[in-house]
């Protein structure tokens, strides 16, 4: 039993973690502060003051064209019956506590008619277990930072190393083709499953603005190359990143492959991120409470629910794609 612990130590760490962020965020909720004027279609305008000092100002247009996007900014409280919203365009906005509610007038862009919303009490924006937020984004900032070299140095350093330029090409075009095929075959499951069990109900918040439509043959570019080198070193570009990798690998390949001292210094450096990850690891089971705490303290018990709920149909259609498809991929593979 003490083996097993020891070597699962990160696994059983990291849950404890999770379910004591859970629990940390369920007793110390965050409150936000909602106005709302919404008609007998349930649907209306509405304005949100969030912990974080940050509101938005969101438009329902009909059932399918709801939680529009037209105002965000910052507010501030001047005094204990008066808020001030400070929007990014425009003049601000004079939120008064009046006979136990707060209310304030927007305006909605399309018809410039003014609107007054209004809340259901009296009750302040409160951080709650949002303060233990950094715990995780320090967490994630850390992963996100290694990552992204570690998936270019491990990617050149494997085809670099490899005795002949032949075999690393074969190898390379079997797990092309091999990831395309898995990668099509999951997605397509569980498109399916989540037809028929939806993980998530609730309504989309969309954003007023609109981005362009971008033609086949940008989009084939954007998708395996960037315009500037620095932007190769992003989370946003890791799709690029590999191809780059992929470049680099085969460029030390036609040096000399493994004799090169390129190569040695990939696989070196490769290593040395590896420890650095394991450092990390030691971390982890931090950032995930304070992660966890966040999101229950910020989304509530509906965010257990739904993501119980996901977590469990992953669970459920893995194990069986396991136990189907990998008997036929290690047959026929």
């Amino acid at each position: 039993m003490r083996k097993f612990l020891k070597n699962n130590w990160f696994l059983f760490t990291m849950i404890l973690g999770i379910v004591l962020g859970c629990l940390v965020g369920f007793l110390n909720p965050a409150v936000t502060l909602s106005m709302d004027n919404v008609g007998e279609d349930g649907l209306g305008a509405h304005v949100s003051l969030r912990p974080d000092g940050k509101y938005s100002f969101t438009y329902d247009y009909a059932e399918d064209n709801a939680g529009i996007q037209l105002d965000k900014g910052k507010w501030e409280q001047v005094s204990d019956t008066e808020i001030v919203l400070h929007p990014e365009d425009g003049d601000d906005i004079t939120v008064t506590l009046t006979d136990g509610k707060w209310s304030c007038e927007v305006v909605e862009t399309k018809s410039e008619e003014t609107i007054r919303v209004t809340s259901g009490n009296a009750v302040l924006p409160k951080a709650g277990a949002t303060v233990l937020s950094p715990l995780g984004k320090l967490f994630i900032n850390l992963m996100f930072c290694v990552v992204v070299p570690m998936v270019f140095f491990s990617i050149s350093s494997a085809i670099a190393n490899m005795k002949s330029a032949k075999r690393a090409g074969k190898l390379m075009g079997t797990t092309v083709a091999t990831f395309i095929c898995t990668t099509v075959i999951a997605s397509v499951i569980m498109y399916v499953i989540v037809r028929f069990f939806p993980v998530y109900t609730g309504r989309a918040l969309y954003h007023s603005e609109s981005g362009t439509k971008l033609t086949v043959g940008e989009m084939i570019v954007g998708f395996f190359s960037k315009e500037d080198f620095t932007e190769l070193w992003s989370r946003k570009s890791i799709l690029q990143l590999i191809v780059a990798g992929i470049f680099f690998g085969f460029g030390v390949q036609m040096c000399g492959g493994p004799k090169t001292k390129i190569a040695g210094l990939l696989e070196e450096i490769t290593n040395a991120l590896m420890k650095v990850i394991k450092l990390i690891t030691f971390y982890a089971p931090i950032g995930f409470f304070g992660f966890f705490a966040d999101l229950v303290a910020t989304h509530g018990a509906d965010f257990i629910g739904q993501y119980g709920k996901a977590v469990g149909l992953y669970y459920i259609v893995a194990f069986a794609y396991m136990f189907l498809v990998f008997p036929l991929y290690a047959r026929f593979g």
